[in-house]
């Protein structure tokens, strides 16, 4: 049975409600004040309470504040004499569920608390469903194959354990995808989930984006704001890219995990904290730490457990069944109803080399999807327009002769050559055409003996 709590001053009234509602069978908490209410319902959590407005100590418009900050999602009666409706409508602007105005008529009464409890259980139905489609969506690891499944073992055993985690792998190969997987089979899963993007950070905000700042600590900061570390409070916080920090903001980040507490730019206390951190990194950490441009100290603390990516190529296996995710995924964003691939189109997607990984791979699906004008996606709309218009018709790509990995390697000349032609030779922009990075487009063009 639903539990209770009535905060109210009157001790004849609290207690005549509550017999009553325990007479119908409801577990019933009571308090004499707003400060002794709002122990009561820190400790017990509730299902409903009934808060009078006036009250010694603390009334209740001011515990209501306090326990909306809470739980925005408490049910919350108002006990109100008719006259107190202006502090009855403040209330519902509050976050009051209801008011209802002494002396109360039992019929209406128990038609309120049958209503409140209905709208809680919903409310609660609703979140757990969002839980478990989050859950569901976070969990998706696409593949079947055997350095799959090593990974999926390491983030089960890593996951409920806390322990800070460093996830390595080549650019594409999902590391956020999986940071949100260790967060939501974690303990904190019911927190948030922070993800801070170190590159995108300029050196000078490190500190302010990190820990946050006070009002007038500086030029434009008109407003107090906090900092990822508080947002992701008793949750977790993925540094993504962690290596793009500079030195100094190492030094910051080691003492803030070091110490669990921070403190705002332009501020004189210290914050405590409590987050998981998670980092990500596409480079040899070990040669990062030889050329001395990350602190080997940080890098002890953040790796307390290591879980290494593999590429997509080294689990070719998965390829078909990914392709046919992304097919679908594209088919929603893109409003269209592609069914599936012809053979030489799904023997190309098994034998490219992915050097952008998944991530490669999904966009070039996309524009596959958005380019195929049947029911199936050909060879052509797998490889017009990957970056810029390649090939004018099917018949250009089977003009070449050779063994399939030959023809393959003599398309893939031909997109990075009119790529990088396109961009008049800047292989930053080529790479980004093709869907790849940099290092990416580098190694492939070594392959391929292209200058």
């Amino acid at each position: 049975m639903a539990k209770i709590l009535i905060c109210e001053d009157k001790a004849e009234a609290r207690e005549a409600l509550r017999e009553i509602l325990e007479e119908q069978g409801y577990d019933v908490l009571s308090a004499e004040d707003g400060r002794s209410g709002l122990e009561i319902f820190i400790a017990e959590q509730p299902d409903l309470i009934f808060l009078d407005i006036y009250m010694p100590v603390m009334d209740g418009l001011s515990a209501l504040k306090e326990i909306m900050k809470l739980n925005p999602d408490q049910i919350v009666i108002m006990l109100t004499a008719s006259k107190d409706i202006k502090q009855s409508v403040q209330a519902m602007k509050l976050g009051a569920h209801d008011y209802i105005t002494k002396p109360f008529n039992l019929e209406e009464l128990f038609i309120i608390i049958k209503n409140a409890l209905k709208t809680d259980s919903l409310h609660k139905e609703v979140i757990e469903l969002k839980k478990q489609l989050a859950s569901r969506q976070t969990d998706i690891v696409i593949g079947d194959s055997k350095p799959i499944k090593n990974i999926i073992k390491l983030i089960d055993l890593v996951s409920p354990t806390g322990m800070s985690v460093l996830i390595t792998g080549e650019s594409g190969t999902g590391k956020e995808v999986f940071a949100q997987l260790i967060h939501r089979r974690s303990e904190r899963s019911q927190y948030p989930f922070v993800a801070v993007d170190c590159g995108a950070i300029p050196e000078n905000l490190i500190e302010s984006e990190l820990f946050g700042y006070e009002k007038g600590a500086f030029t434009g900061a008109d407003k107090s704001r906090q900092g990822k570390f508080e947002a992701a409070h008793k949750g977790t916080l993925m540094l993504d890219e962690i290596t793009n920090l500079s030195f100094d903001g190492q030094a910051k980040l080691l003492r803030a995990l070091e110490e669990r507490k921070i403190r705002h730019v332009g501020g004189d206390k210290d914050i405590a904290v409590d987050v998981r951190v998670l980092a990500t990194t596409n480079l040899d950490l070990q040669e990062v730490l030889k050329g001395g441009k990350f602190r080997l100290d940080l890098y002890h603390r953040l790796n307390e457990f290591m879980i290494h990516l593999p590429s997509l190529r080294e689990r070719r296996e998965d390829i078909p069944e990914l392709a046919r995710y992304f097919l679908g995924t594209a088919n929603l964003e893109l409003g269209k109803k592609v069914e599936t691939f012809t053979p030489q189109a799904l023997e190309y997607i098994c034998r490219h080399d992915w050097q952008g990984n998944v991530r490669e791979l999904k966009h070039a699906l996309k524009r596959a999807v958005l380019l195929c004008e049947s029911r199936e996606i050909s060879l052509e709309d797998l490889v017009t327009n990957t970056a810029g218009n390649q090939f004018n018709t099917t018949q250009d790509i089977f003009n070449y002769t050779g063994s399939f990995s030959e023809v393959i390697a003599e398309i893939e000349k031909k997109l990075i050559n009119q790529a990088l032609d396109s961009c008049q030779g800047n292989k930053t922009t080529a790479a980004e055409q093709l869907g790849m990075n940099r290092k990416a487009l580098y190694r492939k063009m070594k392959s391929l003996d292209l200058e």
